[in-house]
C-alpha cells in the first residue's frame, strides 16, 4: 500500500518579488516551433506558434493566441496587483502542470482547450471566464474565489459563461 502526500500545484512558496522588476522583458514568440523557454517575464505572449514549452518559468501574464504549447512548474500573476487576465487562451491549446495562476480574472478562454494538472487558479473577481466553447481537463487541481473553493477533477465542455467554486 502507498503512502505519502500529493502536493497541488508548486511545492513551497514562490517568491514574486522577481516578477515586480520592473525591467523584466517581455516575451513574444510568432510563428516558432519546438522552441523552449524559462525564466522570469513580464508578460509572455505565443501568436501562431506550435510545441513551444514553458518550463520554470515566472510571469505577470500569458497569452496564446492560435498556438499550442505545454508548461510546468509556472507561476502567473501577482499577489499585490493581480494582473486583470493571468492566463488567456484564444483559438489555443495549453497543457499545464504544477502550476499557480492568479488574476482578477485566472483563466479565459476563446474556442481553445486547456489541459491542467496539479494547478491553483485563483481568481479575484472570476475564477474562469469562458468567451466561447473551450473544453477543460482538469484532474488534482483547485480554482479559488475569494474564500470559496472547488476542486477540480474532470473533463468538460464549456459553453459561455464562468466557471465558479
Amino acid at each position: 500500500m502507498a503512502t505519502g502526500t500529493l502536493a497541488l500545484g508548486p511545492s513551497k512558496p514562490l517568491d514574486t518579488s522577481p516578477i515586480l522588476t520592473p525591467c523584466a522583458p517581455d516575451l513574444l514568440c510568432q510563428g516558432e516551433s519546438g522552441t523552449r523557454y524559462s525564466g522570469v517575464y513580464r508578460r509572455i505572449e505565443l501568436r501562431a506558434c506550435t510545441a513551444i514549452h514553458l518550463q520554470q518559468v515566472r510571469a505577470r501574464e500569458l497569452w496564446l493566441e492560435d498556438s499550442i504549447a505545454s508548461a510546468e512548474d509556472l507561476w502567473l500573476g501577482e499577489s499585490s496587483q493581480p494582473p486583470e487576465v493571468a492566463l488567456k487562451l484564444d483559438r489555443s491549446s495549453l497543457v499545464l502542470t504544477a502550476a499557480e495562476v492568479r488574476g482578477q480574472t485566472a483563466v479565459e478562454l476563446s474556442d481553445a482547450r486547456l489541459d491542467i494538472a496539479g494547478v491553483r487558479l485563483k481568481g479575484e473577481v472570476q475564477g474562469l471566464s469562458v468567451q466561447g466553447a473551450s473544453r477543460l481537463v482538469a484532474s488534482f487541481s483547485e480554482l479559488r474565489l475569494g474564500q470559496q473553493r472547488r476542486f477540480l477533477h474532470f473533463s468538460e465542455k464549456l459553453e459561455k459563461g464562468s466557471l465558479k467554486p
